[in-house]
């Protein structure tokens, strides 16, 4: 069962079997993760920089449980940095470029200072909400949904073989989601020495958008159509639909991490009981 930690805005970073929250912060945030019902360790890691709006998500991999560590140093190490460069002044595209960079540099220093850590990568996702704008940067296959109106939108892209089939016609999303080798990542920090090229996306952000991030745990058991029919379910908080997420992922089989990260919304009234 997950247990319950409060962010109450300031920065928040926690590990595995966790659900979050911090509904008195400028954007309203909650998270749930779980490890699943086979694995003994949970990869994913999540940070939360609610005074400067910075959202970080990363999922690792790796021997030895290197991959966590990969994730801890990937998310910690994004929102810290994204949080002073606010500070300085930066536009939210540089910004959060150099804090993927940054992640990626102490990544491999901390792999090549300890060899039982070789190999260990994680994708990273980081959005940042300041000033009506979203500014989203990520390398792998976590990914970036955005719900207006109604209407669920996927804004990244996966660096992987699946997506590489499908961009190249030669599989139908339908056999993507079969193919064993779906899940290789074709980007993701640590790897090279050269930090990978992040994609970088902004879109204006209106009252009422709602920001979903996810490791592939949740995606690989939930299609977009099943978040979007999810995700127009009333719930009574951002707590209780990061919940209701997870909960679907596993009642459908997931065996891997998965983590939601909600941020944003209407606001959420009591249902009847």
């Amino acid at each position: 069962m997950s247990g319950i930690a409060h962010g109450h805005g300031e920065l928040a970073s926690r590990v595995p079997g966790t659900l979050a929250e911090g509904p008195d912060a400028s954007v309203p945030w909650a998270i749930v993760t779980d490890p699943g019902p086979t694995r003994r360790h949970n990869e994913d890691r999540w940070s939360v920089d609610a005074a400067h709006g910075v959202f970080a998500l990363a999922d690792g991999m790796g021997g030895y449980n290197a991959g966590e560590v990969a994730a801890e140093i990937a998310v910690r190490t994004a929102s810290q940095l994204a949080g002073a460069l606010h500070d300085a002044g930066l536009a939210a595209p540089d910004v959060l470029l150099r804090a993927v960079s940054a992640a990626h540099a102490g990544i491999v220093d901390y792999a090549h200072s300890r060899p039982e850590c070789l190999g260990m990568a994680t994708t990273l996702l980081v959005a940042s909400i300041r000033g009506g704008r979203l500014t989203i940067a990520h390398v792998g296959d976590s990914r970036a949904y955005l719900l207006r109106a109604g209407t669920l939108r996927r804004l990244t892209v996966d660096h992987s073989i699946g997506q590489r089939m499908l961009d190249e016609g030669r599989l139908s999303e339908a056999q993507v989601r079969r193919l064993p080798s779906r899940g290789i990542l074709t980007r993701a920090l640590g790897i090279e020495t050269e930090p990978p090229k992040a994609d970088l996306l902004a879109f204006d952000w209106l009252e009422g958008d709602l920001l979903l991030l996810a490791s592939d745990g949740l995606t690989d058991s939930l299609d977009d159509a099943a978040l979007a029919a999810m995700l127009a379910t009333p719930a009574e908080s951002l707590a209780a639909q990061a919940r209701a997420l997870v909960a679907e992922a596993l009642a459908r089989g997931c065996t891997d991490d998965a983590t939601v990260l909600l941020a944003g919304g209407g606001g959420f009234a009591p249902l009847a009981h």
